[in-house]
C-alpha cells in the first residue's frame, strides 16, 4: 500500500484511485472518532464524509509533514465540536419553547 506522501502526491495529480485508497485507509478511524464524540451513527457518517471533503478541498494547500492522520483528526474534531454546539443550542431552544408552552397552559387554566 502507498504511504501518505505518495498518495497525496498522486491525489494532487488527479489520480482517482489514490483518492479511493486514501479514504479506504483512514475512513474507519475517522468514523470511529466521530461516533465516539457524537454517539449517532448517521451523524458520525456525515461528519466523516465532511472531514474528507474538507481535506480534499484544501489538498492543493496541504504540505505533507508526516502527520496526515492528525490533520484529519483535527478537521473531524472541529466538525464534531460544531455539531455538538448546534445540538446543544437546539436542545436549549426546545427547552425554552416547552417552558413557554407550559407557562401558557398554566395561565390559560387560571
Amino acid at each position: 500500500m502507498y504511504n501518505d506522501f505518495l498518495l497525496i502526491r498522486k491525489m494532487k495529480q488527479g489520480d482517482d484511485n489514490a483518492f479511493d485508497l486514501f479514504v479506504h485507509k483512514y475512513y474507519q478511524e475517522i468514523l470511529s472518532y466521530c461516533y465516539h464524540h457524537c454517539f449517532d451513527q448517521t451523524y458520525a457518517e456525515d461528519l466523516t464524509q465532511e472531514t474528507f471533503i474538507r481535506f480534499f478541498t484544501k489538498l492543493s494547500d496541504y504540505h505533507y509533514k508526516g502527520k496526515t492522520l492528525n490533520y484529519l483528526y483535527t478537521i473531524a474534531g472541529n466538525l464534531c465540536k460544531d455539531y455538538l454546539k448546534r445540538t446543544k443550542e437546539t436542545l436549549l431552544e426546545e427547552n425554552e419553547f416547552e417552558e413557554e408552552n407550559q407557562t401558557e397552559q398554566i395561565l390559560n387554566r387560571v
